[in-house]
C-alpha cells in the first residue's frame, strides 16, 4: 500500500509547470515537498507535524494513470484536430490547401478525431499529483496505487486555464 495525504487544494497550475517545480512554488510562493523518498510511515509522521497548510507532490504509479492521461488526451485531440473556420479569416475565392495528415500511429494519434484511441496495453509507469493539504494534522490518507485522486487536469494550450 502507498499510503498519501489526500489533496484538497488541486494546484492551479498546468502539467508542464507542476514538472519544472523542483520544491518552491513561485506563483503561490510556498514550499513543495516531494513526497516520494519517504516510506508510508514516514509520510504520516511528516505531514501530521506540519504546522499548518502545506503543498505537495508525489508519483502514483498503475494503470490508473494511464486511464487519467488517456481521457486527457481523448479530450485534447479533438480540439487540435479541428478544421473549422475561424469567423474573422478573410473569404478565397480559390480553393484552399488542405494540410497533409501525418501518417497512422505517428506519435501515437490516429490519422484522424474519427479513429479510436486505445491507451489500455500501454504501460505508463506514474504520473505526478501535486496539490495543497489545508489541514495536515486531520487530512485523510489514501492508498494511490487504488484510487488517484480527483484532480482537474489543466492543459496549457486551453484559453480558460487559469494562469
Amino acid at each position: 500500500m502507498a499510503c498519501f495525504p489526500k489533496i484538497d487544494q488541486p494546484c492551479p497550475l498546468g502539467i508542464d509547470e507542476q514538472r519544472r517545480i523542483a520544491g518552491y512554488c513561485g506563483r503561490c510562493s510556498k514550499a513543495v515537498h516531494s513526497l516520494d523518498g519517504m516510506s508510508d510511515a514516514e509520510r504520516v509522521s511528516f505531514v501530521r507535524a506540519a504546522k499548518g497548510p502545506m503543498c505537495v507532490t508525489y508519483r502514483a504509479a498503475g494503470r490508473g494513470a494511464a486511464i487519467g492521461l488517456g481521457a486527457a488526451l481523448a479530450l485534447s485531440a479533438p480540439a487540435a484536430q479541428s478544421q473549422d473556420t475561424l469567423p474573422y479569416a478573410p473569404q478565397v475565392q480559390s480553393q484552399p490547401t488542405q494540410p497533409t495528415p501525418p501518417p497512422p500511429g505517428i506519435y501515437g494519434y490516429p490519422s484522424s478525431a474519427q479513429e479510436h484511441v486505445d491507451l489500455s496495453d500501454q504501460k505508463i509507469e506514474s504520473i505526478t499529483i501535486t496539490g495543497g493539504v489545508s489541514d495536515p494534522a486531520t487530512v485523510e490518507f489514501v492508498d494511490a496505487s487504488d484510487a488517484l485522486p480527483e484532480l482537474p487536469l489543466v492543459h496549457e494550450a486551453d484559453p480558460a486555464a487559469p494562469r
